[in-house]
């Protein structure tokens, strides 16, 4: 698989991750499917991520031109030297146009194990921003479809996945957390086959790298009031 790439220098290459493919695999080998080995095998055994995407995540997706490198960088997003910015579809419309959502989550245990919101005091902390760029009505399902931009503070596994549920705005596409019902529309009226998550932009170091949405997108984002590009100049 072709991954396009978005940035490159002496140090580290930053590539647009599709949906479906995983970012690193627990038995990491030349051949396999994940997005990691895929890089190696083509750019060179040394590259290595600096952070990680949910598989069927996409978007911006930053590799270390060696492991150290990779490591450095994994240190800036554990630090949160690194600003990352999210692109989502999401059922329902919020009762306010931007806000934050701060709360605590469990711990991941892999597999299909849902993270869980928590009180204060117990799991780990999290804190997301979010602005709702535009939203549209359908009016046969008596729904609501809002174009979501999401700012987390930390990287928690499903951080915006559990807190968007958490403020009844699920992912379009996404089962796990969502509404199975309405995605099984969001397959069949708009193509969406998967979580509608994207990692639109980080920033670090002074250097700023976008993704565009994936092509899968393209027939849900033409039903908004105004084009997603404009929506986000004037809200990044």
């Amino acid at each position: 698989m072709d991954f396009e790439t978005l940035y490159e220098n002496n140090k580290i290459i930053v590539f647009n991750k599709p949906v479906g493919v995983e970012t690193i695999s627990a038995q990491l080998k030349i051949g396999s499917q994940c997005m990691t080995a895929q890089i190696q095998e083509k750019w060179g055994e040394e590259f290595y991520p600096a952070h990680r995407l949910d598989r069927d995540t996409s978007g911006v997706m930053l590799f270390g031109k060696t492991k150290k490198i990779a490591q450095h960088y994994t240190e800036f997003f554990r630090t949160r030297q690194v600003k990352k910015s999210y692109l989502a579809l999401c059922w329902g419309k919020p009762s306010h146009p931007q806000g934050t959502i701060k709360r605590n989550l469990s711990k991941w245990e892999g597999g299909k194990n849902p993270v869980r919101t928590l009180p204060i005091g117990k799991g780990v902390t999290a804190t997301t921003d979010y602005i709702c760029l535009d939203s549209f009505r359908i009016e046969k399902e008596k729904k609501w479809v809002s174009l979501m931009l999401f700012l987390p503070h930390e990287g928690r596994t499903h951080q915006i996945r559990v807190h968007a549920q958490s403020i009844s705005l699920p992912l379009l596409g996404d089962d796990q957390y969502g509404a199975r019902e309405l995605n099984r529309v969001a397959r069949t009226e708009w193509g969406l086959k998967y979580q509608a998550l994207h990692a639109l932009r980080l920033q670090f170091e002074g250097i700023t790298v976008d993704a565009p949405p994936p092509h899968s997108w393209e027939n849900i984002l033409r039903l908004f009031s105004t084009n997603y590009s404009d929506l986000l100049s004037k809200n990044l």
